[in-house]
């Protein structure tokens, strides 16, 4: 795990309303096939996966998920962009399999149990080529402010929230990753990288 500021961060993406799982499988889907019919997809990309709202609190019909590049602030793509907040985010390098992220949901208390999470503020996932030619992705945790001296989760809720996390994340973020790594057998995957990544 190492911490990471980010700031500046523009991304161009699509949203699925909706359930999460099978749905925003599709969008990745018409995320990447954008990404490569605008020559925007190569080895130097990032995208971010962004599930926005909490399924324990928020209707299914309403549940948000963004798929999306970061690019440049200035740069013109025909897709809704917007920035995200800045922050400190606890990065941790997860193996690029089912087996490797039902374990990270799993063991965030315990991962996280030096660490204040800000609970305002979503987990992103972040794939980029060079993590998943490494059999790698990662889950960008967002932070208060880091507490070396904490002995238990003070992610607020964070248990109550824990069982229903679990729940959509497999279908969620297992299928995006597996069908990723399968595309990157033949093609760069994800991510751009740019300023304030």
């Amino acid at each position: 795990m190492r911490i990471e500021e980010c700031k500046n961060i523009t991304i161009a993406y699509m949203r699925n309303v909706g359930g999460y799982g099978a749905k925003n499988e599709k969008l990745m889907d018409a995320f990447k096939t954008f990404l490569q019919n605008n020559n925007l997809l190569d080895a130097e990309s990032i995208i971010l996966g962004i599930a926005l709202d909490n399924p324990a609190t928020t209707p299914a019909e309403a549940l948000r998920y963004d798929i999306g590049l970061i690019i440049k602030e200035e740069e013109e793509i025909p897709l809704n962009k917007r920035k995200l907040d800045d922050g400190t985010y606890a990065v941790f390098e997860v193996a690029h399999t089912r087996e490797g992220v039902m374990a990270f949901w799993e063991n965030v208390p315990q991962l996280a149990a030096s660490l204040s999470i800000d609970y305002d503020k979503p987990i992103i996932e972040r794939y980029t080529y060079g993590k998943i030619t490494n059999g790698l992705c990662e889950f960008c945790v967002p932070l208060a402010y880091r507490n070396e001296q904490a002995t238990e989760p003070v992610y607020k809720g964070f248990h109550r929230l824990f069982h229903a996390v679990i729940k959509w994340a497999f279908n969620l973020n297992t299928r995006l990753l597996l069908k990723a790594g399968a595309a990157g057998a033949s093609r760069p995957p994800h991510g751009r990288r740019s300023r304030g990544s």
